[in-house]
């Protein structure tokens, strides 16, 4: 009995803030492309939700790909601002699972920093990844993998539209190796303060800093946001 009140007092605690003063993002975005490993185009529908009270942001996403054999991917992250030396940085705590195939999945969960400035964006991390086995529940373990994003945009923020480039490893659903970086020209119009769409081109390489580099595949994106506040 006991337990069960302390569970209730402690759900209180943690949510109240989230309903009372929050401030909930929903995203919804397609893709279709195509890379080395796809005999066709590809295409993938993602939904994705955060809810932002106080300096906290809580995020969950999954997205589903579209084809004979449709497979999940979703992500859960936790953000909190923070302020070192009167200058406010972004602290992201992830996980990720991905499920390549009915044998073989992917789990990671890692840290970002991100600091922003009026027209640019930097995000350092790391990522811890397993490859896992269903049949046999081997795995592989890869440790301390580096994450990076530089994005450069030609207006400010408080602007209703913007065109911004960047340069990274990873996205929403997708983690590279460090040696293969990907390429983003992000294009997004604000239509009220409630709705804003957005029209990316992503562009991955299969290396860096060598003379073997190769394109490995693109994809382009169009996406809704909407926002409610209460």
């Amino acid at each position: 009995m006991y337990l069960r009140i302390l569970k209730n007092v402690v759900c209180l605690f943690f949510f109240s803030p989230i309903f009372i003063h929050a401030q909930i993002d929903v995203r919804l975005q397609a893709d279709i492309g195509k890379n080395n490993l796809s005999l066709h185009a590809f295409s993938n529908a993602a939904i994705m939700t955060s809810f932002y009270f106080t300096k906290n942001t809580f995020s969950i996403g999954s997205q589903l790909t579209i084809s004979d054999n449709p497979l999940p991917t979703f992500y859960i992250n936790y953000t909190r601002n923070i302020e070192i030396c009167k200058q406010k940085f972004d602290l992201k705590a992830f996980y990720t699972f991905d499920m390549f195939s009915e044998k073989l999945y992917e789990i990671n969960r890692g840290l970002i920093a991100g600091y922003n400035l009026p027209h640019f964006t930097f995000k350092i991390g790391t990522n811890f990844r397993t490859y896992r086995i269903f049949k046999n529940n081997d795995k592989i373990n890869e440790n301390f993998n580096f994450m990076y994003l530089a994005s450069y945009y030609i207006n400010s923020p408080a602007c209703n539209w913007n065109v911004g480039i960047t340069l990274t490893n990873f996205d929403f659903f997708l983690i590279n190796q460090e040696t293969n970086p990907m390429f983003n020209i992000e294009t997004f119009y604000t239509i009220n303060p409630h709705l804003k769409v957005l029209f990316e081109a992503w562009y991955i390489s299969s290396g860096a800093l060598n003379l073997s580099v190769n394109s490995f595949g693109f994809y382009f994106r169009t996406a809704c946001v909407c926002n409610i506040n209460y």
